[in-house]
């Protein structure tokens, strides 16, 4: 099984402060951080996954967090990037409130199904606490990692 809790939040490229406020900007920024990370190598396939993945259910987790994944062909290896907007992004139409923290969980394509989704749920496990979320909107970049792995499994 591969997860992202403990020490294996090293799939943990960056922390990239988001600069937009729509879902689609906001996820060619990550794409984009993660396509300059040498982690995808056509961003436009790691779009498209992205956009049909939103297409069968949105990935607006509530209380500010979305935790947007794809596994593409497109993906070298797993890796997770996490974006924080200070104003928030306008996630889904109707939502109770803006999306502050976006978790982008990428997979390569021979990674199994059941990895994957083990993956998605290990980010949604780490941002389950508001106090969680709290620090991770305020922590400073290099602190992240550290509040992440300190997370109860």
């Amino acid at each position: 099984m591969v997860t992202m809790r403990g020490s294996s939040w090293e799939s943990l490229l960056e922390v990239v402060e988001l600069r937009h406020k729509r879902r689609d900007s906001v996820l060619s920024q990550l794409v984009a951080a993660a396509e300059s990370s040498g982690v995808v190598r056509d961003g436009d396939v790691v779009m498209a996954a992205l956009a049909r993945a939103h297409r069968v259910g949105s990935q607006g987790i509530g209380h500010g967090v979305a935790i947007p994944h794809a596994r593409s062909v497109a993906v070298l290896r797993p890796a997770a990037l996490l974006g924080r907007s200070e104003r928030g992004v306008d996630w889904d139409p109707g939502a109770e409130e803006p999306v502050r923290l976006v978790m982008l969980v990428l997979s390569p394509a021979n990674l199994p199904a059941l990895a994957h989704a083990d993956r998605v749920v290990a980010a949604a496990h780490a941002l389950r606490l508001q106090r969680t979320r709290h620090k991770l909107l305020e922590a400073e970049r290099a602190a992240v990692r550290a509040l992440l792995e300190a997370q109860p499994a």
